[in-house]
């Protein structure tokens, strides 16, 4: 499998589309035990702010990568709703 290609967050992503994001696990106020170390979520970008899949939070996101280009192939996401061109952030 190829290394991922990290993009940092100053450039948009595609809307829409699974990404891998890296943001602090720190969280606000840091911890020191976790400063300095990231975590790593699959989310997505709506064209306005980065959400995490799981309804999570909405983190502070330093770097993304698409998802798509690195699932063994054979392997397809499941349709999610709000990736549909009609959906709303």
């Amino acid at each position: 499998m190829a290394a991922i290609e990290w993009t940092t967050a100053g450039r948009d992503p595609p809307a829409k589309e699974r990404l891998f994001l890296i943001f602090s696990a720190a969280d606000e106020p840091p911890t020191l035990e976790l400063m300095g170390k990231s975590k790593v979520e699959v989310g997505y970008w709506t064209g306005h702010a980065f959400r995490l899949m799981d309804g999570g939070s909405q983190p502070k996101v330093t770097h993304w990568a698409r998802v798509a280009p690195y699932l063994p192939e054979g392997i397809d996401l499941v349709h999610e709703p709000r990736f549909d061109t009609h959906a709303r952030d």
